[in-house]
């Protein structure tokens, strides 16, 4: 899809994966807590309730505290 945007700056141009609201929009607010299935790389001791990794979305990344288990599989 190609979007010619008039009064944008090059530096703020929209990337793949962006997403565009109008700023008037109102019906999209942050979110307090998600569902997600996480893969660990290495971490020093085990995965429990509390736990504060940083999460990597595309090229977002923001600190996640997770608050329910609801399965391990793998290493203990």
């Amino acid at each position: 899809v190609g979007m010619n945007i008039k009064g944008l700056e090059k530096n703020n141009m929209p990337r793949s994966g962006d997403v565009m609201i109008h700023k008037a929009d109102t019906t999209l607010g942050h979110v307090v807590d998600f569902t997600a299935q996480i893969q660990t790389l290495d971490i020093p001791g085990e995965i429990k309730v509390g736990y504060s990794p940083i999460g990597f979305v595309r090229c977002g990344r923001a600190a996640c505290r997770i608050t329910e288990l609801k399965m391990k599989k793998g290493k203990d």
